[in-house]
């Protein structure tokens, strides 16, 4: 039984960090965010992509471009500063 719990322990870790493998941020914190993500996937590129705001998205290379694209809609139907694609 102990097993099987280190095992969902270690699977909820995983998919906490696969959740913050993209963040949207404001412009101004690109850098400290940038370093954060360096800090946490140390083996990753940390890249970004600029969203015609105030805000940038800041991701690894390993996450999904489904998850990335997401995130970018979510954001946008959030704030009313632009409309969602």
């Amino acid at each position: 039984m102990r097993s099987e719990q280190n095992l969902l322990e270690r699977h909820l870790a995983d998919l906490s960090a696969h959740a913050s493998r993209v963040r949207i941020v404001p412009g101004e914190e690109l850098d400290e965010a940038t370093d954060e993500m360096a800090m946490l996937f140390p083996h990753e590129v940390v890249l970004n992509a600029h969203m015609g705001c105030h805000h940038v998205c800041v991701y690894t290379s390993s996450a999904p471009a489904s998850l990335i694209d997401e995130r970018i809609r979510e954001h946008r139907s959030e704030v009313e500063h632009l409309p969602a694609f």
